[in-house]
Formats: structure tokens, sequence, C-alpha cells
């Protein structure tokens, strides 16, 4: 099988190769020798090994560790030195019929995509996980989140901790668009987006391409949303779709489902309605804490056997959401706290109810065929946090409190889904990229 082509695979994050690209990798493999390289450190390298040695992935180019001691602008200096030689060494090396990458917006990503474009390599970028319908909004969650934990640490006042936060990204933009491509290409990076993102501005820009050819997505909803932003795309079917079982069979295992209630929040909201509402850290605590307890108990009822299960993200930066988890499982002594680390996907596979507000985990779990309760909790009037209002990929959507006490859960059975009716990405490669 050495004479079939090969293709990049730049996946991100390591959450979100685990979470999706794995299966985009598992579908190429079938056909194409698949090259992973990393812009992201990851933690389980012996699990690209495994899928190595199995004859899944052909091979990985693994991102170095950079000295944390340096400054944040030394190791900028290092990373795009590492992908300014790497991504000319590997293009050479592999000779790619094509790449894929979770992003245009990097410069890691813009190195390998300009690298491409070179090697006439077919250039595809794709979503690795829900598009969300307004991306300031989401944006503005994050800061909210990233603000509040540097006005804590540094104890200084809020719109002082935002003006520095705002003046780091604006100088963190010129040195890794302009200054370090000018020093290692002798050319600027011009991303889509703007160097600091405001409300009464688009925050991508108007009548700027991207780095790619094509662009992926998993839905009509979601394809509408990009167009929304500016950018054109083509829905695929979600390789989770059509080959998740197989793929999580080889990833976890059988994993039994039991009775179990996940409960997976998403983080930085709580910091969000704290700024919104004005509110003190020990009411914003009491008041999101208190609308968790009242919603946990009311789905409790009507699965009165069911065992609760509560997980935050790992490394979950805002403060303030683990000590209103604290208080619930104070007033709630059958909630069992979940490490941080324990792997999401598992977990859903093994639930027969999955609790979330806007999550991606949700998204995730809506693609599987296996049959789950899936609710979206829309609480606290947070950023996209109606973005299952349209019962998306069979997900029960709930504004208030009162709506999800008057709805019998029981009669549901949800049956996972083709959300998408696309080409499988196996047809749209065999089609654009040969």
């Amino acid at each position: 099988m050495t004479d079939r082509e090969v293709i990049f695979f730049c996946p991100g994050p390591e959450y979100l190769f685990w979470g999706m690209g794995v299966y985009y990798l598992w579908e190429l493999s079938q056909l194409y020798r698949v090259v992973l390289i990393l812009d992201f450190p990851f933690t389980q390298l012996q699990g690209l090994e495994r899928l190595k040695q199995s004859g899944v992935l052909y091979d990985f180019v693994p991102l170095p560790s950079f000295p944390k001691r340096l400054p944040s602008v030394g190791r900028a200096y290092l990373k795009h030195k590492h992908f300014s030689t790497t991504s000319k060494t590997v293009f050479a090396r592999y000779q790619p019929r094509a790449i894929l990458q979770h992003t245009d917006l990097e410069p890691s990503n813009i190195y390998l995509f300009e690298d491409a474009s070179l090697n006439a390599a077919v250039r595809i970028r794709y979503m690795p996980s829900m598009v969300l319908t307004d991306a300031y909004s989401n944006y503005s969650l994050m800061r909210s989140m990233i603000v509040d934990r540097i006005s804590q640490d540094w104890h200084i006042p809020y719109w002082l901790a935002l003006a520095y936060f705002g003046s780091k990204k604006a100088g963190s933009f010129w040195v890794n668009y302009s200054l370090l491509p000018f020093l290692f290409r002798r050319s600027e990076f011009r991303p889509r987006i703007r160097a600091v993102a405001r409300k009464n501005k688009p925050f991508y820009k108007e009548n700027t391409r991207g780095y790619f050819d094509y662009n992926l997505t998993h839905s009509e909803k979601e394809r509408l949303i990009l167009l929304g932003d500016g950018e054109a795309s083509l829905v695929i079917k979600n390789p989770l779709n059509h080959i998740g079982d197989e793929a999580n069979r080889y990833l976890y295992g059988v994993v039994e489902q039991r009775e179990d209630i996940l409960l997976l929040p998403a983080g930085g909201e709580i910091d969000y309605i704290k700024h919104a509402r004005a509110m003190s850290d020990e009411d914003v605590i009491q008041y999101v804490a208190a609308n968790w307890l009242r919603a946990i108990d009311i789905i409790h009822k009507q699965f009165p056997t069911y065992k609760l299960f509560l997980k935050l993200r790992p490394g979950q930066d805002d403060v303030l959401f683990p000590r209103a988890v604290q208080l619930m499982v104070e007033k709630n002594d059958g909630i069992t706290v979940i490490p941080p680390e324990e792997n999401a996907q598992k977990l859903i596979l093994g639930a027969k109810v999955v609790v979330s507000t806007f999550s991606t985990t949700l998204w995730w779990a809506s693609f599987l065929r296996s049959k789950r309760i899936l609710i979206s909790l829309d609480l606290f009037n947070v950023p996209c946090g109606d973005w299952f209002a349209d019962g998306f990929g069979g997900v029960c959507y709930f504004d208030s409190l009162e709506s999800l006490e008057s709805f019998d859960l029981c009669r549901i059975a949800f049956q996972g889904e083709d959300i998408a009716s696309g080409p499988t990405l196996t047809e749209f490669i065999q089609t654009h990229v040969g």
C-alpha cells in the first residue's frame, strides 16, 4: 500500500484532534497515507504511535517544546522558525497531494498553506467543531473569562485588566502576522481576522480571501452561518456519523451505556454573567449554582434511578464556576464530580442523558448513531446560548426552568441521524483532489 498518495493533516489542539480530527484521520487513512503535522503540543504521543503502528496514521511531525522561561515573543520566534523551516522540509520529503487544516488564521497554518500553494497541493480547511452563530459574541464570552482571571490573579480593576488584554492582543498580532513572517518569509501574513475585535465592526475582514481552496462544514445550518461571515463552504457528512462506531471501538473499546446523567457545563459563562449583570462574585456563584441545581433536580425527577455525574473542561480557566460546583455538591450529595482530565467523548458514549448549555460536546453527541437524550440549557442569556433552539441533531432545547419542568423527557427516544446531506469526506476528496 506504499503507492498511495500522501495527505497532510493539521488538526489543532489535542482535544480537537481526539474530539473530531481522529475521525477525519480514520476516513482519510482508507485511501491515503496521512501525515499528521502538530501545531499544538500533544501529551498523548503514545496514542499517535499506536495509530501509526495500526496503520491508521502513516507518520506524524511533533511540535518541539519551547522553554517556558522565555518571554512570549521569544517562544513566538521559535515557533515561526520551526514552521518556516519544517514546512518546506516536509513538503519536499512527502510531496503531498493535499493538506487539511483546522484553520487558516494561525501563523503556523499559514506557513503550511503558503507552501501547499507553491507545491500544487490542494488546500482544505475543515471545521473541527460547531460553528457558532456570532463569532464576536463567542469571543467576548472567552474574553470575559480571561480578563476576569487576570483581574483576580493580579488584583487589579477589571477595566485595567481589559486594557492590558487588548494591548497585548494588538501587539501579538503585529509580531505574529507582520514582524516574524517578514523576518522568515520577507512578506506579511494577511489573515481574515482583525487585530482587535470590536462589536461595531465585523469579526472577519470584508473582501479578504482565506488561504484555502475549499472550506468544509457538517450541516446546512453551519454553512449558512459561515456564509453570513463571508465564507463560502461545502457541506460534507461528518465522519463521526458514519465511521464513528468503528473508530470509537478502536479508541475506547466496547462502552456499555449506563443509566447516567452526564452534566457538562461550558466554561466562561459565569464570568460573562457576572459582568453583564454587574453581580459580585458571591452573588453570581449563588445565582448560577441555584439555577443548575434546580435544572438537575427537574431532570433527575424524571429519571430517579439514574446517577448524576458532572465534569468540567480540562484546564478550565475561570475560577468562579469551580466554586459554584463546590456549592452544588454541598447541596446535592448525589452529584459525583469527575476529574476534568477524563475523556468527555467516552463518558458521552456511556451515558443515556447528556446535559450542557451550547457546548461542542452536545454538537459532537448529536452526530452519534446510538440513542441518548441530549439537553441544551439556555438559562442565563449568554451569547450563542440559543444555538440548539432549532432542535439541531435532535437536541432538546430549553430557555427556562419552567419550559424544562413542563416537558416530558421520558417520551424522547433520540436516535442519532445523518444531519448532513452532502457527500462523505472520501467522496469529496476523490472529486476535488483525486
